[in-house]
């Protein structure tokens, strides 16, 4: 009788499935995974504390963004892992990034999985970076930016890895005329297959420590009995600073559930033609060389493609021999003609972008000393561009041929009287040595109204005397002069 009485009320309930966790396949949704959301959340301590995150960074190598990333994660007390398959030296060097323990080097093969699931195990963040600019005969665009991907993507899910963060590139598109490009968007989708929630960031051309822009035209300038060039002068290019990147990645991981499943695009906050950048980085590094050679790609493009089997083909040595030579130690190749004929510049449709992770886009012009110290010869001679694009500077005593700036006070220019100073027997008079009462005549190189010996007053109070009543000196106040 009691069973039939329970019978209705147990009929009438609803079983509610928004109560079981979400799950994509072993792992769950990042907003039902409680353990990784109190651990992103109390990632707040210092260098010394544990925070919990496990990162493994596949291509923390880069000496560029790489590096940058872990020295972000490390002061925060997450522990890095960092996959090499060098010799290990640059990723060593991030051994102080974190504290004792917190920076482990790991060594793996990409192609070999046993070594992935190695690297991943245990990690709760997986961030892929892996990328190169150029093909050569072992890794080509579509291994590393799509199979490297699936590989490193694969691993993490069956794994159960929480988090993964992959790092595209902007203009990555299906139909992109550049291998690079069209491969870095084939790996967007395997990542978003396997991580739906996965965030992906799209960095513009970067700039920053050991960058391949701001470097590679430094050493363009500086090359030896070579007239520095740039190719695809036209192109528009809007960098985005490495730092600002890294800070990105930081912003992700701590922040899982605001920045799930987005795409970020990252660019600068100032953009220009490349030749501007290439003429701006020899006016701030001193190049002492009249102009650069602007190469088009278009009409160099059929050619390259027709020989790009062989820089793949051809052993590394001839690189290595030709590197003194090649700005950056890079060879330009097809893929990357074309790349430099394409603007690199913020979209015109809404985008997802630096500032919706809070972060203010770093200037360039704050960078830049930075930057160029290491190329500057600090001679602090004129750099004569190629193109003259200001409104009439002026003239300019640094240009050879002009005289050299006058002395702050030449006793002979003078159309006043110049105050004497008496020295008294006993030397009472400090001002009374040097040649115009200074105290000592090297006084002079840094004349101003305080070491003078005449008493400080405004120039409305200046004693008026000699040529100053000249008339020539008012004719802008008189009418009709």
């Amino acid at each position: 009788m009691r069973a039939r009485r329970l019978a209705p009320a147990i009929r009438g309930q609803k079983r509610q499935f928004s109560d079981a966790p979400q799950m994509y396949g072993n792992i769950p949704a990042l907003k039902d995974n409680v353990e990784f959301k109190n651990i992103a959340l109390q990632a707040a301590g210092g260098r010394c504390s544990v925070s919990g995150i496990r990162a493994t960074i596949f291509g923390a190598g880069s000496r560029g963004l790489g590096h940058q990333i872990v020295f972000r994660l490390g002061p925060i007390g997450a522990q890095c892992i960092l996959p090499y398959r060098d010799d290990g030296h640059q990723v060593k060097i991030c051994k102080m990034a974190g504290d004792l323990g917190q920076i482990v080097p790991i060594k793996y093969q990409i192609r070999d999985k046993d070594s992935v699931m190695r690297s991943l195990e245990g990690s709760n963040v997986a961030i892929n970076l892996l990328s190169q600019f150029r093909e050569t005969k072992n890794f080509s665009f579509h291994d590393i930016n799509v199979n490297a991907t699936h590989m490193v993507a694969k691993c993490a899910y069956e794994l159960g890895v929480d988090r993964f963060i992959y790092i595209s590139a902007v203009n990555a598109a299906e139909d992109s005329p550049s291998e690079f490009l069209r491969t870095k968007w084939l790996g967007e989708q395997i990542v978003k297959e396997y991580y739906p929630e996965a965030t992906i960031i799209r960095p513009s051309i970067m700039y920053g420590r050991w960058d391949k822009f701001v470097n590679k035209m430094c050493r363009s300038w500086r090359m030896w009995f070579r007239m520095p060039y740039v190719v695809g002068p036209d192109a528009m290019i809007q960098p985005v600073c490495i730092d600002d990147v890294s800070l990105a990645v930081l912003k992700c991981v701590v922040d899982p559930l605001a920045t799930c499943g987005k795409t970020y695009e990252m660019y600068g906050d100032f953009r220009a033609k490349r030749e501007r950048w290439m003429d701006r980085l020899g006016d701030a590094m001193c190049a002492q060389k009249p102009f650069f050679k602007r190469i088009e790609p278009a009409y160099r493009l059929p050619l390259l493609k027709a020989i790009d089997p062989i820089h793949r083909t051809l052993p590394q040595l001839f690189f290595r021999i030709m590197s003194h030579m090649i700005p950056g130690e890079d060879i330009y190749t097809y893929d990357q003609f074309v790349r430099d004929s394409i603007d690199w510049i913020e979209p015109t449709r809404p985008y997802l972008g630096l500032r919706d992770l809070g972060i203010t886009p770093t200037s360039f012009f704050d960078k830049e000393p930075e930057l160029v110290y290491y190329w500057n010869t600090f001679e602090y001679k004129p750099h004569q561009a190629y193109l003259f694009e200001d409104e009439n500077p002026g003239p300019n005593w640094e240009v050879p041929g002009h005289e050299a700036p006058h002395a702050i006070f030449n006793k002979e220019m003078a159309n006043w009287p110049i105050p004497k100073f008496h020295t008294g027997s006993d030397g009472s008079n400090p001002l009374g040595g040097g040649s115009y009462g200074q105290m000592y005549p090297i006084d002079m190189n840094m004349w101003n109204g305080v070491t003078f010996g005449e008493p400080w007053k405004l120039p409305r109070d200046f004693p008026m005397q000699g040529s100053m009543y000249k008339k020539e000196y008012f004719k802008h106040l008189i009418y009709d002069y």
